[in-house]
């Protein structure tokens, strides 16, 4: 069978991994030939990896209709049984007119509207839906109830480099903070909870790796804890394991993560992960009180008395950060996503029923759709509203949730 994973640009975030790991996997799985392309590699070499061949689309360019094309005809080059198509939306108007013989798959690591869409609007063409959360899923089904495509949750794996087990120790704690700085991920709670810790007597030191922001720095600095924060910017991939070895807890502050991908590196690693509830992946990747700590969505004090608990009982900690590289390198393993990726795939083209299809040389590029908010809303009046409701995580979560819809 040919299988393509087809994923956006090699300078982009976290999916070209996933669809990298899902890709070695299945291929040392099964004698499939299997593929991965990349819409563009930005100047980037293509990743070695075993069983894969990899493709350069060069189509990064914002033009649907030559987008289209070059996929097409690339598709005519080497034709497939399965595409997986993975966050890259200038593909997606091309979904109803890929050739009827090729199932193809959505992949959504997403919730957004910006993701969702073209699932909902394109079903019709579509053989599978593969989603990296239950809760995504659920979206998915409530919006297509009589859909009879498959549907499944994936969760995402990777391959971790090697650790040793965690013991207990009485040194002030690391703490680590990975991603972007952002009201999203939540990086604006950081300074909030290193001044709880400080109140509750906890000695610790916090590890931003991401980026920098002169905002947060000065949050850091109205809140007097900037002395106990290391900045070490962006780091490679290889670094940041390096990092979450040497860290005792994960901070996971964001608002809502679809997934969490960093979270499973940081449990893979030894690193007790605290995140928040009702936000998405974390509540499905983090077991309560046995691979990590979740308190009530943006509480940051409730966020440090979750870090004080860790100090206070260093055999607890250990025995979580144990747990937790037992569960990521088990359950969120690149062999387990390969295994349960096989499965569907096989399932998806065994009972195949008829998709609808058009005639390439009818293709039309859609019209831009515009929600209506936006539409009436000025740019200038959004960013003020947004900025406003990304202050209350309640509110930012039903935003996300009613623009998901």
């Amino acid at each position: 069978m040919n299988v393509t994973w087809v994923t956006s640009s090699l300078a982009g975030g976290g999916v070209h991994v996933v669809c990298e790991n899902a890709a070695k996997a299945v291929a040392g799985l099964t004698d499939w030939n299997v593929n991965l392309a990349y819409s563009s590699l930005c100047g980037h070499e293509a990743p070695v990896l075993p069983g894969v061949h990899t493709h350069d689309l060069d189509i990064l360019n914002g033009d649907l209709r030559s987008a289209a094309n070059t996929f097409h005809d690339w598709l005519q080059k080497h034709p497939q049984d399965v595409l997986l198509m993975n966050d890259e939306s200038f593909l997606e108007p091309y979904w109803p007119y890929v050739p009827p013989g090729v199932a193809v798959i959505a992949v959504l690591h997403e919730v957004g509207y910006a993701w969702t869409r073209s699932v909902f609007d394109y079903r019709d063409a579509l053989d599978g839906v593969v989603t990296v959360g239950h809760h995504i899923e659920k979206l998915v089904r409530d919006k297509m109830p009589e859909w009879p495509g498959e549907v499944r949750t994936i969760w995402n794996g990777l391959h971790y480099p090697p650790t040793g087990p965690r013991l207990p120790h009485a040194r002030p704690l690391n703490l680590t903070f990975v991603g972007r700085i952002s009201r999203e991920k939540g990086s604006s709670d950081l300074a909030s909870v290193l001044r709880h810790l400080a109140d509750l007597e906890v000695p610790a030191r916090l590890t931003v790796i991401g980026g920098h922001s002169e905002s947060l720095e000065k949050a850091f600095r109205k809140a007097g804890v900037a002395s106990s924060v290391c900045w070490a910017g962006v780091l490679p991939r290889e670094e940041v394991f390096q990092q979450l070895e040497r860290s005792d807890v994960f901070l996971m502050p964001s608002r809502y993560e679809p997934f969490g991908l960093v979270t499973i590196e940081a449990m893979a690693m030894g690193s007790v992960p605290v995140g928040y509830l009702e936000s998405g992946g974390p509540e499905e990747v983090i077991e309560h009180e046995n691979t990590g700590l979740l308190v009530p969505l943006g509480n940051t004090r409730q966020m440090a008395k979750a870090v004080e608990q860790l100090h206070q009982n260093r055999e607890e900690m250990a025995s979580m950060a144990n747990a937790a590289m037992q569960r990521a390198r088990g359950v969120f393993s690149a062999e387990r996503m390969g295994e349960k990726y096989v499965a569907f795939l096989r399932s998806v083209v065994e009972g195949r029923g008829t998709p609808q299809r058009k005639n390439f040389s009818n293709f039309v590029v859609p019209r831009r759709r515009t929600r209506l908010y936006a539409r009436f809303c000025p740019r200038p009046v959004r960013r003020l509203l947004g900025r406003f409701l990304h202050g209350s995580p309640y509110l930012a979560n039903r935003l996300r949730k009613w623009r998901g819809r």
